[in-house]
């Protein structure tokens, strides 16, 4: 098995964004095709933690201030970032700063008044109800 992934991956190559090969197809990876794909619950717990591990840094790198916040308060930002990116979380202007301010019922009422709220009003609810509980910690 060793010596037949090696000789695909030697022809295929790798590529960690999804690219077009040469018949036009959403290919990413080592020629996957991505209609192809079946992507077992393992794989994508292995690409979930990846990609967190991947905003943890992102969003540590561009707002310091979230290491000192709360464990539930990390994670609301964390999901709020894999859902939207860390660019359009910092958009969040007045919820940082209510962030920053230890603000939790503030914040929780300022992440509905957004777009985001609209869009995904079930989501935006349950983030901003875990906010509001961190005031009474």
């Amino acid at each position: 098995m060793e010596k037949l992934k090696k000789a695909i991956l030697e022809s295929e190559g790798y590529r960690p964004k999804a690219y077009l090969c040469t018949e036009k197809h959403l290919t990413i990876g080592i020629g996957f095709k991505v209609d192809d794909l079946y992507l077992s619950k393992e794989v994508c717990d292995i690409i979930l933690e990846e990609k967190l591990l991947r905003f943890m840094e992102e969003i540590s790198k561009q707002a310091e201030w979230v290491e000192d916040m709360p464990l539930n308060i990390k994670d609301v930002i964390l999901e709020m970032c894999y859902q939207m990116g860390v660019p359009n979380f910092l958009l969040f202007r007045k919820t940082i700063a209510l962030f920053k301010q230890r603000n939790f019922i503030g914040a929780s009422k300022e992440m509905l008044d957004s777009k985001w709220a609209k869009q995904t009003p079930n989501r935006a609810r349950k983030l901003s109800k875990l906010v509001e509980n961190e005031a009474g910690q």
